[in-house]
């Protein structure tokens, strides 16, 4: 049994607790202070932009940019969420920040303008004016996000310092993003030569894609910003299936196994109707939910983009597609299919 004193306690001098609490206070100031500091020290911008900073590691350490939707689908929303909206109010969201867009654009911040008209787009933007408003974005992409050139501040894109021992596929794996693209991206003559302390720009993946039926478009976003735009032919008698569905596999030069049998058609045969990309999806919400064996892949049938003749799968053109496979990353990338 353990043993308690019951004696008499003794009593401690008031000085002395004093000076036992002064002295506590001022380790934890000193502590708070060397914390403070170091922070500060390894907080460093690789090339004193806003948005990321990163240490002589090229590790990112912090970071400003704008919160990821919960639900990476979310960036391809259309009109207004909770209460129903007029579609007078949604026209006047739509043309506010279209305006709003066009104002930045003119600016040159083109930051703003890429946030304001994605904003018009996702508020419900049709017809011709989507159509005009995705191709100002495609541009704007190609002038900010895919370029060489990072924009001050851009919180969509970083620096990274190559250190030794990295390549490519590794610095890929981080970002969420494709080995292909930081090679586009940069002007890479070879994926495999890269040196230590080189800065290259990367985009902070993952990119996701939306599609939307009616339209037979497939939008590929960054965050909630679009950044490319395509045609897609769907399933005939609207057998492509509604939901989220996630990047499964990757394949260039796919053989083609008929899914209702028949002839298996080889990559080198120029009537394989998959062209020489698929990329595989597994379904993970919605109508989509359990589903495989369904994929976006190229065509030997371009007349059919546009349409719905294909047996439920997403076609695209070939051209189109290969790009496409550059963006998406297996595991992380997700695909949303809306009416």
């Amino acid at each position: 049994m353990a043993k308690i004193y019951t004696g008499p306690r003794k009593r401690r001098h008031p000085f002395r607790t004093l000076g036992l609490l002064a002295g506590a206070v001022g380790v934890i100031a000193f502590v708070a202070v060397w914390w403070s500091s170091e922070d500060e020290a390894a907080v460093t911008s690789a090339e004193g932009e806003g948005g990321a900073s990163v240490d002589s590691g090229g590790q990112i350490i912090r970071e400003v940019r704008p919160a990821r939707p919960d639900d990476p689908m979310e960036c391809g929303t259309r009109g207004a969420s909770g209460e129903a909206e007029s579609d007078g109010d949604r026209a006047r969201r739509v043309a506010q920040a279209a305006q709003a867009g066009s104002e930045a654009l003119q600016k040159d911040d083109v930051l703003a303008a890429q946030a304001k008209m994605s904003a018009a787009l996702r508020a419900g933007a049709t017809g011709d004016q989507a159509a005009e408003l995705r191709a100002k974005l495609v541009q704007l992409a190609n002038k900010v996000t895919l370029s060489p050139g990072r924009a001050t501040g851009d919180p969509r894109t970083a620096t990274y310092i190559v250190q030794k021992g990295d390549n490519l596929r590794k610095i890929a794996k981080e970002f969420k993003i494709t080995d292909d693209l930081i090679a586009k991206m940069n002007n890479l003559s070879s994926k495999s030569m890269i040196r230590q302390g080189a800065r290259l720009k990367v985009a902070r993946g993952p990119f996701n894609a939306v599609v939307y039926k009616r339209e037979h478009t497939l939008d590929v976003f960054l965050d909630d910003v679009l950044v490319r735009s395509y045609k897609v032919g769907l399933g005939e008698h609207d057998s492509t299936p509604t939901g989220t569905w996630r990047v499964k596999n990757k394949l260039k030069n796919p053989t083609y196994y008929p899914p209702r049998g028949g002839k298996i058609v080889h990559a080198e045969d120029p009537n394989n109707p998959l062209g020489e990309h698929w990329i595989g999806l597994e379904g993970v919400a919605g109508e989509a939910k359990g589903q495989e064996r369904y994929g976006i892949h190229g065509t030997n049938e371009p007349d059919s983009i546009g349409k719905n003749a294909s047996l439920g799968c997403v076609r695209m053109h070939n051209e189109d597609v290969a790009e496409l496979y550059t963006l998406l990353v297996e595991g992380d990338s997700q695909v949303g299919v809306k009416e």
